[in-house]
């Protein structure tokens, strides 16, 4: 698993941000930003800023929903 490769968690908390190993240990099922950062009392531009630069990386992806309202919702994972 990444969690016990130090090279990556060095990597992580280096070219990420030092929380992005706990916005990661909540993307065991799909989790949606908002609820990642009211979980770890983040702010959720911060959650959003961690899950797009690993998502560059290719270490998260999300999924797009869109409501009757038009809006849309990104579950992560």
């Amino acid at each position: 698993m990444l969690f016990s490769n130090d090279f990556a968690v060095n990597y992580l908390k280096k070219n990420v941000n030092k929380n992005a190993l706990e916005v990661l240990a909540l993307l065991q099922s799909p989790n949606t930003d908002e609820a990642i950062s009211m979980q770890l009392d983040m702010k959720v531009n911060s959650v959003r800023r961690i899950l797009n630069i690993m998502q560059g990386y290719g270490i998260t992806n999300y999924y797009v929903a869109k409501n009757t309202n038009g809006w849309l919702s990104f579950a992560w994972y």
